[in-house]
């Protein structure tokens, strides 16, 4: 996957359905995570299934990619799998 552009046309996206992790926003973070307030995780997920299925309209389903379907097919074997954990903890 390559960008050169924040304009151009969208041809592919990498996505992430929310999850428990951002069930746990406070107030007091909202704002620092650009949400005006705290989130109810059913109703996002909700509307994050109708966004995706609007993105698979029109890019084709092959070309909506969902983050852990990526993680977990780049770490099918454990050196890819250690790979991937070092890079991660280097980072943090």
């Amino acid at each position: 996957m390559y960008v050169d552009s924040e304009i151009g046309k969208l041809k592919k996206v990498i996505v992430h359905r929310p999850d428990e992790g951002i069930a746990r926003i406070t107030p007091k973070r909202a704002g620092e995570l650009l949400f005006d307030d705290i989130v109810h995780l059913p109703n996002m997920q909700d509307e994050h299934d109708i966004f995706i299925a609007v993105l698979k309209a029109f890019l084709g389903k092959e070309n909506v990619l969902e983050i852990r379907d990526l993680l977990a097919e780049s770490t099918r074997d454990e050196e890819s799998k250690y790979e991937v954990i070092n890079k991660i903890t280097d980072f943090e």
